[in-house]
């Protein structure tokens, strides 16, 4: 665990980085957090809220993460920051020690008492929503990777796992940035900010909504896009092959009653009708002939030749 404590216009912040559970009854004792709180921001499973713990606020906000930017869930994709806010003092909590964080630290070093603990709250809230915008912009880029991948690639197995990575990612930044504009809007009242001192908040947190929002459904339609069009080509090949077997089944009812003609003069019996005729041949095979006219003319008129001039 490293602590840091800076002075502020009005009163301390203290910014704890990479706390561990054995740390927890310390901090507990020295500034009053119950433990049970103080616990809560180890969980990387807990989500943006807002608490009223006697005299602190208790909010928790998620920045994303750029260690591991290929993830796809809420504890890959972003970690927690803590806050538990006091008239006096601030006192922050988080596992990853984000850029922003150090940046407003030195701020604060070289320049003692500049700002306030408001300021200092508003700042590191800020900076948590736009830590959001290269991600969304990368994934921005991705989703239109993916649509020029829906017209290319043959490989379905490829374009469903990318699809519904982006997918998984986009619904991990939409649920965030969600529950964080509802904590901030409730910090608003709770903390007695003016709504001008959060306008910048909800300039930042509207753009980032605006595009997880965009992103999210796009990839959903590019999915279903790609489904229907996986589905019309099941269709095309299914329609084709049964109109190869309905090609087929012609040619059987064709061909079944003039093979067994010919597989009956083929036996080579002795006395057979038309076997010692003169013109028996001619006759067999007029005979064929009307069989061969009467079969399509029945067939036509039930519509089962209509369309086979396309295959």
């Amino acid at each position: 665990m490293q602590e840091r404590v800076l002075e502020l216009a009005f009163g301390q912040w203290v910014d704890v980085t990479s706390p561990t559970k054995a740390d927890v009854p310390d901090l507990a004792r020295r500034y009053g957090i119950p433990e049970k709180s103080l616990m809560t921001c180890l969980d990387p499973e807990h989500l943006p809220k807002l608490e009223t713990l006697n005299e602190f606020l208790f909010l928790v906000t998620r920045v994303f993460d750029r260690t591991n930017s290929k993830g796809d869930t809420i504890q890959e994709l972003t970690t927690k920051l803590a806050f538990f806010i006091a008239k006096d003092r601030i006192i922050t909590l988080h596992r990853v020690d984000h850029e922003f964080i150090e940046v407003l630290r030195q701020k604060l070093i070289s320049n003692s008492g500049c700002l306030d603990s408001k300021k200092v709250i508003l700042e590191l809230l800020t900076s948590s929503i736009q830590s959001f915008d290269m991600p969304l912009t990368q994934l921005e880029e991705q989703v239109t990777h993916f649509e020029q991948l829906i017209f290319k690639s043959t490989k379905q197995k490829r374009i469903f796992q990318e699809g519904f990575l982006l997918k998984r990612k986009s619904t991990v930044f939409r649920k965030v940035l969600k529950l964080a504009n509802d904590v901030n809007n409730k910090l608003v009242i709770k903390a007695e900010f003016q709504n001008q001192d959060f306008q910048e908040i909800k300039t930042s947190m509207e753009t980032m909504l605006f595009y997880a929002e965009e992103v999210h459904e796009n990839v959903t339609n590019l999915i279903t896009l790609y489904l229907s069009m996986t589905s019309q080509k099941t269709n095309e090949a299914s329609y084709k092959t049964n109109e190869i077997v309905r090609l087929l089944t012609v040619f059987s009812i064709f061909f079944l009653p003039l093979n067994f003609l010919a597989g009956v003069y083929g036996m080579n019996f002795e006395h057979m009708p038309e076997l010692k005729t003169e013109n028996g041949y001619y006759v067999v095979l007029g005979v064929m002939a009307a069989i061969s006219i009467g079969l399509f003319s029945w067939m036509y008129l039930r519509g089962w030749i209509k369309g086979l001039e396309d295959l």
